[in-house]
């Protein structure tokens, strides 16, 4: 968890379009590399479709009508996603610390996000970040402040030393990037020895299909047609709309009433 946490961090000296570049690029192998898994797990069934094409067309018309501005309430939910995603996966139940953690990454976020080069707002997302980071340090369990407090808050206090336009997407794809590293390592850690050299085969390869897009994305190497190609399956907007349906697909009753998974 710690490594999945503090290795992205990294990422915060790149730049707001290389972080861009890479968490769109690395997220579509993430993506393919969760349906493969479900796929697996016998869970494609028609509740997974419905949940998949109401994401995929509730985003699209979002991006129709929104524009640019559909990432802010997407950065909102993919923050939610990984709360709650996170206590599945860690099979851990939810305190009050938490929530009040969550509230504030949240408050954060949109602050900078909706005002972005405002002083006032920098300072309302620093306190925030702040106060996520000290509830953080005196809750028993500090699950959330590795995993979510810690992946944003750094980088946002790194950025807000010379902010530009745009910068929030520093901490914020650090917290994806985060989240794609730290669900590799949880899958990987539950495969049974013969399993795990076969999922680590695909996640090299998935991975290094969109490093390899990204690289090239960031030189301008590849074919005018193949890069109109490229930018409408990995724009911006197109990978809100893939993080949609993704997040709705894997949406789960429980999140309403407990995060606890049955022992049998």
């Amino acid at each position: 968890m710690l490594i999945g946490a503090l290795l992205p961090l990294l990422l915060m000296f790149f730049g707001v379009h290389m972080v861009t570049v890479l968490l769109v690029g690395l997220g579509q192998a993430h993506f393919i590399h969760c349906y493969v898994y479900q796929y697996r797990a016998g869970k494609m069934d028609a509740d997974f479709f419905a949940k998949w094409v109401f994401g995929l067309t509730t985003a699209g018309a979002a991006c129709f009508l929104l524009g640019d501005d559909v990432i802010i309430p997407a950065a909102l939910i993919f923050i939610l996603h990984q709360f709650f995603d996170d206590m599945y996966l860690y099979r851990k139940s939810i305190s009050r610390t938490d929530y009040a953690q969550l509230g504030l990454v949240l408050t954060a976020c949109a602050t900078i996000a909706l005002f972005e080069a405002d002083t006032v707002a920098h300072q309302i997302a620093a306190v925030a970040m702040l106060l996520s980071l000290g509830i953080g340090l005196i809750a028993k369990e500090r699950h959330i402040f590795w995993t979510l407090s810690i992946p944003f808050g750094l980088p946002l206090f790194y950025v807000l030393w010379n902010y530009q336009q745009g910068d929030w997407l520093i901490p914020l794809g650090i917290i994806i990037m985060s989240h794609y590293l730290r669900w590799l390592i949880h899958v990987y850690q539950h495969r049974s020895d013969t399993q795990k050299p076969v999922f680590f085969t695909e996640a090299l390869i998935l991975n290094m299909m969109f490093v390899l897009y990204a690289v090239a994305t960031v030189s301008g190497v590849y074919h005018e047609t193949l890069s109109q190609l490229l930018q409408g399956l990995f724009s911006l907007q197109a990978f809100v709309i893939w993080t949609m349906a993704h997040i709705a697909s894997t949406m789960r009753p429980r999140w309403l009433s407990g995060i606890k998974k049955p022992s049998a």
